[in-house]
């Protein structure tokens, strides 16, 4: 490093001290109010920020806050939540969360026992390996249950199908999406008719 930097740097300090001197500026020890937390009192020689604040500069700071506030609080402008109503929906939300995990699940253990093909006929389809024409079934990518115990299917390559027990039929639910590639699903916990589909599979 050449001698001339902690020169520079120098004067650059020596220059903000004099200015800062010139327009009277000077530190502050931090000091710490008096008083109990709900009534503070300054310390001697103190005086508040209010006091120093013009009712405009007053004013354009409460606005900012209050930006500031909406930004960050869920909802848009027309559902605003308040700050206490959103940790109020945080706690039910936590323990409904907490006491879906500790609930026992009803029912019988629906994958305790072997699985078995029930159809459809698998059908014919060049093997990528010889070329050869080979019988294949649809590969599954994933399943979400409703609560009404419907079946939600995510096809590999083939789009989500959803299960009408009354009629024993499948019925394709995203032929009209970009992609057909289904790798994960969910049912929303707020919502049982919102499915997340998470697109693409390995």
């Amino acid at each position: 490093m050449s001698k001339a930097f902690p020169r520079t740097l120098s004067a650059a300090v020596l220059t903000l001290a004099l200015a800062l001197a010139a327009i009277g500026v000077a530190p502050v020890a931090a000091q710490s109010p008096g008083g109990s937390g709900e009534n503070p009192t300054l310390p001697p020689g103190a005086q508040s920020i209010d006091s120093q604040l013009s009712e405009e500069t007053a004013t354009q700071l409460l606005l900012l806050d209050a930006e500031f506030v909406a930004k960050h609080t869920a909802g848009d402008t027309q559902h605003q939540l308040s700050v206490e109503k959103a940790g109020a929906l945080r706690k039910t939300a936590a323990e409904e969360a907490g006491a879906l995990k500790a609930a026992t699940p009803a029912g019988p253990a629906t994958f305790a026992g072997t699985w078995s093909e029930i159809g459809p006929n698998p059908i014919v389809q060049v093997a990528r390996s010889d070329n050869a024409l080979t019988p294949v079934s649809g590969r599954i990518g994933a399943l979400a249950i409703r609560k009404n115990g419907q079946f939600i299917l995510g096809a590999a390559q083939g789009g989500i199908w959803t299960y009408d027990p009354g009629t024993k039929l499948w019925t394709s639910r995203t032929d009209n999406l970009p992609s057909l590639s289904t790798g994960a699903l969910a049912v929303a916990p707020s919502n049982d008719m919102v499915v997340y589909d998470g697109t693409g599979e390995g």
